[in-house]
């Protein structure tokens, strides 16, 4: 017969055993808490940050127009994508004015923070618009008629000329508020390329033209893709934007796979960047978008601003067509009442 003790000792013996679990588990749940909070906090942070940039004063005036009335959506923040078309590595060190290469490729994201809809609108690089320009000392010498891309020309290679081109893209977008950008020069685009493990796209041939197969970019491949063109061709940077449409689609779904499946992957991707590109966002803002997108559906609709493209003194201008340019920015950055 056993004694009431010898049971109580088997009790404390399991409950020691149990306890470790407990502990253990304990630790898990704590540190998943800890995690999920720090993101919490950190969504949070990014969401206050972006909404901070947003206009302070906008025209709450309904605009009627072809019987449609609309006013501003002020749940939206915008990202302006950069590529320079320096192609050395160490270019981003160059901070000489006049050496600082020029606005190859520009997109403009729209993020609805109620939504999560993005709206990305491309826009050529020969579009003239007001730029501000700078001595080769830095010294302001007023605006000029130019192409969008010198924008970034003018400035220290870095922040100062990613500003000036988002003042300069402000600029022919009717004065748009722009809060963040995102620059990256064409010789770090294979590495950005390679970190989603490359991107599979359609096929074009040595005239351009889709052969209605598919290719897969690794490397600098994806290079020709992007930046290829005829610059005999009048129109051809126009021309190369279906192809980078059709690569930033591929990249976006890529990316977007990765982070239903781990949503810190977005992340991982900025921070492998941060050191070779010059931008205004951070692991919050990263980590706010990635959260608002997701929940959003993962929606993103491109559309290109266009125009008549002319002959200038040297190079290719474009000037905007003023009714479709005004439909775009309704559509985009209005709502309807």
């Amino acid at each position: 017969m056993k004694r009431p003790t010898d049971g109580l000792k088997h009790a404390r013996g399991l409950a020691g055993w149990q306890k470790g679990l407990i502990a253990a588990a304990c630790a898990i749940v704590c540190l998943a808490v800890a995690l999920s909070g720090a993101y919490f906090i950190m969504k949070e942070i990014g969401r206050s940050k972006l909404q901070s940039q947003r206009p302070t004063e906008i025209d709450e005036d309904a605009i009627v127009y072809n019987g449609e009335t609309y006013v501003y959506n002020d749940k939206l923040t915008s990202v302006l994508f950069i590529g320079t078309d320096r192609l050395s590595a160490k270019a981003l060190n160059e901070k000489e004015p006049g050496a600082n290469g020029q606005a190859d490729a520009l997109y403009l994201a729209v993020i609805d923070t109620e939504t999560g809809k993005i709206n990305v609108l491309g826009i050529a690089r020969d579009i003239m618009t007001d730029v501000r320009v700078f001595s080769v000392g830095g010294q302001y010498l007023g605006t000029e008629k130019k192409q969008v891309c010198l924008a970034f020309a003018y400035g220290d290679g870095r922040e100062k000329s990613c500003e000036n081109t988002v003042n300069a893209v402000s600029n022919l977008l009717y004065g748009i508020d722009i809060g963040t950008y995102f620059c990256l020069d064409w010789a770090n685009i294979g590495q950005l390329n390679d970190l989603v493990g490359g991107v599979e796209v359609p096929e074009y041939d040595e005239n351009w033209k889709k052969t209605g197969r598919t290719v897969s970019l690794t490397g600098d491949d994806v290079r020709p893709y992007l930046r290829g063109r005829d610059k005999t061709i009048l129109d051809s940077s126009v021309n190369r934007m279906n192809r980078q449409i059709d690569y930033l689609n591929a990249f976006a779904a890529k990316t977007t796979k990765a982070a239903r499946a781990d949503i810190t992957a977005p992340l991982r991707l900025y921070n492998e960047l941060n050191s070779v590109s010059v931008n205004n966002l951070d692991a919050t803002k990263i980590t706010y978008l990635t959260t608002l997108f997701l929940n959003g559906g993962a929606r993103i609709e491109f559309s290109t601003l266009t125009g008549k493209m002319v002959q200038g003194e040297q190079y290719a201008e474009m000037y905007l067509d003023d009714k479709t340019t005004y439909e775009t920015l309704l559509k985009i950055f209005y709502k309807k009442k």
